[in-house]
């Protein structure tokens, strides 16, 4: 039942009533205002939720390609499941340090020789992913790339290639090798046919749908920090170990070296002397 009282009749009611009646229409207001409020605020957190797959628009290349859209899928726990062998160490056979006047110096292969310059294959589709998205603003120079093309200059600039130049075009294979294990590792998150970005048509710059640029570049920067880069202490320490290792194994070599010669000037001598 609803109640309806004049206000001039309310202005004859003893003082004592008025105060209550004023207090208790606040409360009321205000509970009122909190509850429009919260559901506003439910309704602003539906709209802005994004969903975890959304489709390629059409002036892409693959329209209607089904597009990873947010943290659903963890990037940086899927990069170090590849990173890391099974005791948890580091397979990766690069580190660099950035110097007190902003420079950068880069050590690779300081555990063997994993990295082969003119061997795409043997870089790393972990190191192909950071350079893809300038190891998260953590290495001085380089961005986050928008074509194939800028990510053959993060590479050359890291010198993974080495000294040799090389075409953009095997940049391709390379994110494939990225896509398939991406879907190998989502197929128990999403649909089978799942992809992470594609091109826009008018300028093959790269695509990504949702949060996913954005979480990319954010495990980047994880997997750089936890894995590549070093402090000035502990990385001129570890090139002094490999440098010293270095010297140690061409020391080994040219004894041996000298020893297999001597042996073979021996026997050609001993051959030489029965003729």
């Amino acid at each position: 039942m609803i109640l309806s009282i004049p206000f001039e009749e309310i202005k004859t009611f003893p003082k004592e009533v008025r105060l209550f009646l004023n207090s208790y229409f606040k409360k009321k207001l205000s509970e009122s205002l909190k509850e429009e409020n919260q559901v506003f605020l439910n309704q602003t957190s539906t709209l802005h939720k994004l969903a975890d797959i959304l489709e390629a628009p059409v002036f892409t290349r693959h329209p209607s390609r089904k597009l990873v859209a947010n943290n659903k899928f963890d990037w940086f726990k899927f990069l170090s499941k590849i990173i890391e062998d099974k005791n948890g160490k580091h397979k990766y056979d690069f580190h660099f340090t950035v110097t007190p006047k902003k420079d950068t110096e880069i050590l690779l292969n300081s555990n063997g020789h994993n990295i082969i310059h003119d061997n795409p294959k043997s870089w790393g589709v972990v190191l192909i992913f950071c350079c893809m998205f300038g190891f998260g603003n953590k290495f001085p120079g380089l961005s986050v790339a928008k074509t194939t093309k800028d990510i053959s200059y993060n590479i050359k600039k890291i010198k993974l290639s080495g000294t040799k130049e090389f075409s953009s075009k095997i940049i391709g294979p390379l994110l494939k090798s990225i896509t398939s294990l991406f879907q190998i590792y989502a197929h128990n998150y999403y649909i089978k046919d799942i992809h992470w970005f594609t091109f826009i048509k008018a300028n093959n710059e790269f695509y990504f749908a949702g949060e996913t640029k954005d979480l990319c570049i954010k495990a980047a920067a994880k997997i750089t920090q936890k894995y590549f880069f070093l402090s000035n202490e502990d990385f001129y320490e570890l090139k002094n170990k490999v440098n010293t290792f270095n010297e140690l194994g061409k020391e080994v070599l040219e004894n041996e070296y000298l020893e297999n010669a001597g042996r073979i000037f021996e026997n050609n001598q001993k051959i030489e002397d029965k003729l």
